[in-house]
């Protein structure tokens, strides 16, 4: 269950983010007669080798004479552009590419709005040449025989959602019910529904389907209580929820959660993308400047949506601008077709049957044209000026008063598969927090991990910290853990020896150190570590030992010739033995990319006390934001909670957990990919009885709200 009191003290929905639907009724338009847009000057070579527009090399590429030279070429050309959306704020992108590509290129652009099936329709008739439509959409369409290819990206997020009328508040309130539903369950909306009924071990059999036009429909069907709860969005209960108030509505499941997918793409024919480069081309350059200039001015930001979109007040504008800016990044400035989120996508479409098997990217996507686009107009850096929290709406340091007023003087036990050493310092700067903000008795104990496992079995230990590995080892022998939050997000682990030994091959046959698991973040460390060059454990004389100080003072005394270590672990012993006395042969952040460590605990105990899960995540983000702002105070700290650790120890740790690996992240640990890498890696060296994915183990519902009350930097 969905804890949402949160979000109705921040304004429900009218503080998250909006996203232009693939289901949406159009607008009432003049269909003018369709143009087909050729550009004959560009027509690719008979050998189907792309036809390059612009040199690749930035020293030699100036955007203005670029871009220049690509309108002389296409300048005064037609191309009807079809959006399966509605004016909608999320939509104002679409809108700003639109201009772009008159303004720029001197384009003839006709704009029409179209529901996602006639969009396709329109576009394998030839009547509208470009489409932008979700990845699911044209995944579906290319399923059903047409030849379509994705070549550039425009709002990147999923903002479809499961909403109901309060007091409704968990999607298995819906069991039995009549829900409601888009007609098509093969595009982005149906397997939104689709994912977050599976998520609590539901299908659309186990509820009354209503299939609706569209989420418009949906919304209303939920607004009237024709429905008991169905698929929405949230730019459709921002105004509602300003027009009813904060708790009208509840948002049961969001689709960014239970089903992150590529909103939109723009799509066309491969036989026009390959007879239109130019026009592909600045497609993806428009795309580009529309996304940095939604980040410029947030006053002209909303006054140019309110001008696209008549039903737009600025009251929702303003608060549209704060979520898709600031919270979802929904317009990425370096493009918005990202490899690892599209290949989701169309792993879920295979998923539910939207799809006749399994496409991989490379089969409906090229990158080409952003590549080229980035070439031309360079990399940009999101503006770190935007933040989705409202001074006017919310007050962080009100809110932590709030959810304190519930939980001061309750006792929480804290386990640690830890001991102090510098990478430890966030945790405990965490249980300040904890104690100072929000008033809990906590004790913090440190654990070897399967100890640590086994208190919180028994009840002993209330949250725990290990990685997330060793957590899916546990849930894969039979427990009930759920992450959800992050601490130290890197994994510092090396495969180290003293010196003269250089390399890992020099460790076949030869004593090497190992911590008691292999199926911990250490021991499949130690194995990708081998795996990189070949090897494997067997070809190595293993020596298992307790933890990695032990098998570090294994290396240092010859006991062994090399083994699993830590950055922090060989600080003090360079210091003492000088540069050069141990060798690095592998480093875990680069070979083995695995998240740290997670705050887990019984999926029971979050669901019972969602307000000490959501004090965990705030005190994790405000000791993430104390560690950067002053390097000495970090220093004295790491010192008095590690007595062992000197001065200029702590001095080199912090340049190097904090500078160089960015060990705690100011908006969170919690990284998707990083984590489904830690979990198929898991699989891989058999530490996890089956594949796992991210949703079944962790739920990213807490940090999101503790970045709602704190904002993003």
């Amino acid at each position: 269950m969905r804890h949402m009191r949160l979000m109705a003290l921040l304004l429900g929905f009218a503080l998250l983010v909006a996203a232009c639907g693939a289901d949406e009724e159009p607008a009432a338009t003049t269909q003018a007669p369709a143009t087909q847009a050729t550009t004959q000057a560009t027509q690719a070579p008979a050998d189907d080798t792309p036809t390059e527009t612009a040199p690749a090399d930035d020293g030699m590429m100036d955007e203005a004479e670029t871009i220049a030279d690509i309108r002389s070429r296409i300048e005064g050309q037609s191309v009807v552009v079809g959006s399966s959306g509605f004016p909608n704020a999320s939509l104002t992108g679409a809108f700003r590419t639109m201009d772009f590509l008159r303004d720029d290129f001197g384009l003839d652009v006709e704009f029409r709005l179209l529901d996602s099936d006639p969009l396709v329709a329109a576009t394998i008739a030839g009547e509208v040449d470009v489409g932008q439509l979700s990845l699911a959409g044209m995944a579906n369409a290319v399923s059903a025989g047409s030849d379509f290819v994705a070549f550039g990206g425009d709002d990147q997020k999923n903002s479809f959602i499961i909403a109901a009328k309060a007091p409704i508040s968990s999607m298995e309130e819906l069991r039995g019910q009549p829900v409601a539903a888009t007609q098509s369950l093969n595009q982005i909306t149906g397997q939104t529904l689709q994912k977050c009924l599976a998520d609590v071990g539901m299908t659309v059999d186990d509820v009354q389907l209503v299939r609706l036009a569209h989420t418009g429909e949906a919304t209303q069907a939920i607004s009237s209580g024709q429905v008991v709860g169905g698929i929405s969005a949230t730019w459709r209960l921002t105004q509602l929820t300003l027009n009813e108030g904060v708790g009208a509505y509840n948002m049961l499941c969001a689709g960014w959660e239970a089903a992150p997918q590529i909103s939109s793409v723009w799509y066309a024919e491969r036989a026009w993308v390959e007879a239109n480069p130019d026009m592909a081309l600045a497609f993806n350059i428009a795309s580009l400047k529309s996304a940095r200039w939604a980040q410029e001015d947030k006053q002209r930001w909303i006054e140019y949506a309110m001008s696209v979109n008549e039903r737009l007040t600025p009251e929702a504008a303003s608060l549209d601008y704060d979520s898709l800016l600031g919270e979802l990044d929904m317009w990425p400035v370096n493009g918005s077709l990202e490899y690892d989120l599209l290949q989701t996508t169309l792993d879920t479409s295979f998923e539910f049957e939207a799809v006749d098997r399994e496409y991989t990217v490379e089969e409906l996507v090229t990158f080409e044209f952003q590549d080229k686009a980035l070439e031309i107009l360079g990399t940009a850096e999101r503006n770190p000026d935007i933040s989705m929290a409202d001074d006017a709406m919310m007050d962080p340091d009100a809110v932590i008063a709030d959810i304190r007023s519930r939980i001061e003087g309750q006792s929480v036990v804290v386990g640690s598969s830890g001991f102090p050493n510098a990478s430890l310092t966030g945790a405990f700067r965490t249980m300040d927090f904890l104690r100072d903000d929000f008033g809990l008795d906590v004790e913090f104990r440190l654990l070897d991990s399967d100890p640590l496992v086994a208190a919180t079995i028994a009840g002993e230990v209330d949250v725990g910290q290990l990685s997330l590995a060793g957590m899916a080892n546990a849930v894969s022998a039979g427990s009930d853990f759920v992450a959800f939050g992050g601490d130290d997000q890197k994994n510092s682990f090396i495969i180290a020896a003293k010196a003269p030994i250089s390399s890992m091959e020099e460790l076949r046959g030869q004593p090497v150190a190992a911590t008691q698991s292999l199926n911990q973040i250490t021991g499949q460390t130690l194995q990708k570590c081998l795996a990189d060059v070949g090897m494997t454990v067997d070809d190595v004389q293993l020596v298992r030992l307790a933890h990695t100080g032990e098998a570090t003072q294994a290396i240092s005394s010859g006991q062994v010739v090399g083994g699993i270590s830590a950055t922090w672990r060989l600080t003090q012993l360079t210091l003492n033995e000088g540069v050069g006395a141990y060798n690095m042969l592998c480093a875990g952040w680069e070979a083995a990319p695995q998240i740290s460590s997670v705050w887990y605990a019984e999926r029971a105990w979050v669901e019972a006390n969602p307000d000490m899960a959501l004090a965990f995540n705030i005190a994790s983000l405000k000791s993430a934001r104390w560690a950067q702002e002053d390097k000495q105070q970090w220093i004295e700290y790491a010192m008095s909670v590690n007595e062992r650790l000197t001065a200029e120890a702590a001095s080199i740790d912090y340049d190097g957990l904090i500078h160089e690996l960015d060990m705690w992240p100011v908006n969170g640990s919690l990284d998707y990919d990083l984590m489904q890498t830690t979990l198929d890696t898991s699989l891989a060296f058999e530490a996890v009885d089956r594949a796992y994915t991210v949703e079944e183990l962790v739920t990213f519902e807490f940090q999101d709200q503790a970045l709602d009350i704190l904002g993003r930097r």
